[in-house]
């Protein structure tokens, strides 16, 4: 049983721009401003590596603004998972990231475990449907709805609204095995099923392995996913490009087109079959005639593979032993994809491939509205004495004073603690130099409110230039449902902790939101207690950043916001700059992090002043020069300074008497 939890909040950019005309053809079918064509094979949760796979060669295309697949591609075309992440990157117009979120937190959902391990065999030993239809139904109906879409909107708009990306999906049909089409645009290929098709039906139609879920009925016949014909649709892609757009007796069209065609990693094979003993037959068929359709095509198109204009991409080994549906296999996927495309090979033929698509590419100029998604992962329940005894673990670790937030690191690695206010960018900042969580992998949480999506000190590992480097996230100032006293109680627990452990910073990134108009007496404390903590030594190793720039000011705006760094220059961080700290503007992308980063990383480590007064000189939180501001300027008015004092003393004897109780109630 599990039970819906609303973990994912990301911003959908929705295009505003009119879609471009497809390019103009002479008689030979040459242009000089070709056609971008994606493929995309089915693979179940290891769609997540061609992902990861297309996710990096956007990166390539454009390292500072990544565009979308719909403004590179003319068309993409899927099979199973592969159509379903078509429909959502083509025609809902999801950027790789969105998408990325939006397929995890689906797999999770679908994909549910049951007490039962044969459910997916009858007594007679035939193979049936293992998950819920109607729960895929309805999380592909959530994804569209949180898009901006009606639920059951066309997989065709209409002519007013035409999709800039052309997109089609394969299913197969139950009655005959031929392979059935769902398209969102008009064509003339009689292969093509139902216009009024509905984008969840299509979704729905082209991810329905028979293993996992079963047939969608549409006006009258029944459908599976295509992936028992064309598990790789690289020719169907390329044969709807050509019915499309070749104009008849054309001789120049494959040298005016690229393709890209996206694996979901080489496997000895998972698919379905009729009946248990068959099953391992059609697992295999499937798994080969993905690989064999790939050479048959490069043996086919050796001018466009030569001419560097037909590229492949799959992960070769790692992924084999990964079924159709384990969704908790995302680290491994994910791990193994980096591998591979880390392979210098592969990313000089990404750059390659990156190199021809940035050729008159569509996402230039492009403009964006925003929308918000918020997508629900399910999480499983845990029984009570579970979670009783986490409980239990949890106090014992916060009393013993040991952080479950530190982890084990390369000691060899730089260390860079990110602070600041709530709401200035911190775990933004760290999302854009790639930092993923230590434990879990996952990505910071933004938030765009006046309450901090960090509630406590995370630790991140970023990989810059190909260098490791540690990135620890810190609650925010100004948070409204912590103090700011306990906000700094928490970070100077944990540079206690680090410093008698031996991790030490290489480096302070303190990021200033530029957009603030007045400076205020809080933050003019909040400037103090920075500075108590760090102490003059340590101010060289401090970037101070001013933050949340616009991207294009009016020359009024400009001028204002300039005055305000100038004010902060002057009157707020003259000290720091004075003994060496550095200002720097941060613009949001990826190069302007990575430039504040590459400041700190060489830098020698350095013993902050309040790590010497708490362990060196054995002083108490209260009694350090920045626990003094903090708990006479930012604190609750109801505060007793002396009760933390006693408390550090009384919760040894709190500790003791809860251990004995807990022996007690073991026995």
């Amino acid at each position: 049983m599990t039970e819906a939890q609303p973990i994912l909040e990301a911003q959908i950019q929705g295009p505003v721009t009119p879609a471009r005309d497809p390019p103009a053809l002479d008689e030979n079918g040459s242009s000089a401003d070709g056609y971008r064509l994606l493929s995309l094979d089915g693979g179940g949760v290891r769609g997540l590596s061609s992902l990861f796979i297309l996710q990096r060669l956007m990166q390539k295309i454009d390292p500072d603004h990544p565009p979308k697949p719909c403004e590179v591609f003319d068309m993409i075309g899927g099979t199973s998972t592969g159509g379903l992440i078509a429909i959502m990157l083509g025609r809902l117009e999801m950027t790789t990231e969105e998408c990325i979120d939006a397929y995890i937190a689906l797999m999770g959902r679908v994909f549910k475990e049951t007490w039962w391990p044969l459910n997916w065999l009858n007594w007679r030993g035939d193979v049936r449907a293992k998950f819920c239809a109607q729960e895929l139904e309805r999380a592909i109906k959530d994804i569209i709805g949180l898009c901006g879409y009606d639920a059951d909107a066309p997989l065709k708009p209409d002519d007013s609204s035409e999709c800039r990306c052309k997109v089609f999906v394969c299913a197969t049909s139950a009655d005959d095995t031929n392979t059935a089409y769902f398209r969102s645009y008009s064509s003339t290929n009689k292969r093509t099923e139902f216009e009024g098709v509905k984008i969840w039906e299509a979704a729905r139609a082209t991810s329905a392995a028979t293993t996992c879920f079963s047939p969608i009925k549409i006006e009258h016949r029944e459908y599976i996913d295509g992936a028992t014909g064309c598990n790789n649709p690289v020719n169907e892609v390329w044969d709807s490009a050509r019915s499309l757009w070749m104009p008849p007796g054309s001789t120049k069209f494959e040298s005016n087109c690229c393709l890209v065609s996206i694996g979901t990693g080489v496997t000895d094979g998972h698919a379905f079959g009729p009946h248990y003993l068959d099953v391992a037959k059609a697992l295999v068929a499937m798994a080969t005639e993905t690989e064999r359709t790939a050479s048959a095509f490069e043996r086919n198109h050796g001018d466009m593979r030569q001419a560097g204009t037909y590229f492949r991409f799959n992960v070769l080994r790692g992924l084999s032993d990964i079924g159709l549906e384990e969704y908790n296999k995302e680290a491994q996927i994910r791990n193994k994809t980096i591998a591979h495309m880390n392979i210098f090979s592969e990313d000089k033929e990404m750059e390659r491939c990156a190199k021809q698509l940035r050729k008159e590419s569509r996402a230039v100029g492009t403009q964006h509205s925003h929308r918000s998604l918020t997508i629900e992962r399910p999480r499983p329940k845990q029984s009570m004495l579970i979670s009783f005894f986490k409980l239990i673990l949890i106090i014992v670790l916060f009393l013993l004073g040991i952080s479950m937030s530190e982890p084990t690191i390369d000691p060899s690695a730089p260390i860079i603690a990110v602070m600041g206010r709530t709401g200035t960018g911190k775990s933004t900042f760290i999302n854009t130099l790639g930092g993923r969580h230590v434990s879990t992998k996952a990505r910071p949480v933004i938030g765009r409110n006046l309450e901090s999506e960090t509630a406590q000190i995370s630790w991140y590992l970023a990989r810059i230039d190909g260098r490791k480097v540690y990135l620890i996230d810190t609650p925010g100032f100004d948070d409204s449902r912590i103090p700011d006293h306990e906000i700094l109680r928490m970070i100077s627990g944990l540079l206690r902790t680090y410093y008698q452990g031996g991790k030490l910073l290489r480096g302070i990134v303190y990021l200033h939101d530029i957009t603030h108009r007045r400076i205020g007496g809080v933050n003019k404390k909040q400037f103090e207690v920075l500075e108590h903590l760090l102490g003059k030594n340590a101010f060289k190793n401090c970037v101070l950043v001013t933050n949340m720039w616009p991207p294009n000011p009016t020359s009024e705006v400009e001028q204002e916001l300039l005055r305000r760094e100038q004010e902060l220059r002057d009157n707020y961080w003259k000290a720091m700059t004075g003994s060496g700290s550095l200002i720097l503007q941060h613009d949001g992308s990826y190069n302007s992090a990575r430039r504040i980063a590459f400041h700190l990383i060489d830098m020698p480590t350095v013993t902050l002043q309040h790590q010497i007064e708490l362990v060196d000189q054995g002083k108490t939180f209260p009694q350090t020069e920045a626990g003094k501001i903090a708990l006479s300027d930012l604190k609750d008015p109801y505060f007793d300074q002396a009760f933390e004092q006693k408390w550090e003393g009384f919760h040894v004897w709190l500790l003791v008497l809860f251990l004995i109780v807990l022996v007690l109630v073991w026995r």
